[in-house]
């Protein structure tokens, strides 16, 4: 869960660990809420990369993709290094897909596996790749 090791502030952790919990009971709502506060109140914390990408998939298991692709593009915008990059974006891609913008959406899961190629957002990306192009074949 808390990727980028220690070095938070204890109120900034504290405030993220309860809304990862909001988040894993499914109360979307109040974690997308709670996450936007975090990222208001400490915009280069610690965590605002975890609470950026957390909050585009509150909003993907919702089913608002137009949010979801907003989130998960600022966290590769914002915090490049991020560990959450590669995830963020075959979210990105997955989001794509769902917002029938195919071809993006394609292209995007191809750069998740040329940019993380060992990664395991890579091999999901091969996956779901695989499934649009025999799911083609059987048109």
């Amino acid at each position: 869960v808390i990727s980028n090791g220690g070095g938070g502030s204890p109120e900034e952790e504290s405030a993220y660990l309860a809304t990862f919990e909001l988040l894993k009971n499914g109360k979307y709502d109040d974690a997308i809420r709670g996450f936007h506060n975090m990222t208001e109140k400490w915009p280069q914390g610690h965590y605002a990369d975890n609470a950026t990408y957390w909050t585009g998939e509150a909003y993907y298991v919702k089913r608002d993709y137009k949010s979801a692709l907003k989130n998960f593009q600022a966290v590769l915008d914002k915090y490049p290094s991020s560990t959450k990059s590669p995830d963020a974006m075959l979210k990105v891609g997955l989001t794509q897909l769902e917002l029938k913008q195919t071809e993006s959406g394609r292209a995007t899961l191809q750069k998740v596996i040329e940019a993380y190629p060992h990664a395991n957002p890579a091999n999901l990306a091969r996956q779901r790749l695989e499934s649009i192009h025999s799911a083609k074949c059987k048109q």
